[in-house]
């Protein structure tokens, strides 16, 4: 493939989004709760916990998305080789 290292440098950005965007949400959210309920670590703890494992399980369903797109295109080319 010809953009391969593009294709690469994609994959890495989408999985570091995939993981931080979670965490800071889990980090705001937190904070807020804190503010609003006055107890002031708990609630950013989760947050931050949640987040994490939110992150986490969005990486492992890319992971599996991208082994099956790799599964699927490499018998799609084993595919053409034998109608040639």
């Amino acid at each position: 493939m010809k953009f391969k290292y593009l294709k690469n440098l994609a994959y890495l950005t989408q999985i570091a989004f995939m993981i931080l965007t979670p965490i800071i949400i889990g980090i705001y959210v937190g904070n807020y709760l804190d503010e609003k309920f006055l107890v002031s670590p708990i609630c950013l703890f989760f947050g931050i916990i949640l987040g994490i494992g939110g992150g986490f399980i969005n990486l492992f369903k890319f992971i599996k998305f991208i082994t099956n797109a790799d599964k699927y295109k490499s018998e799609k080319d084993k595919n053409e080789w034998k109608l040639i």
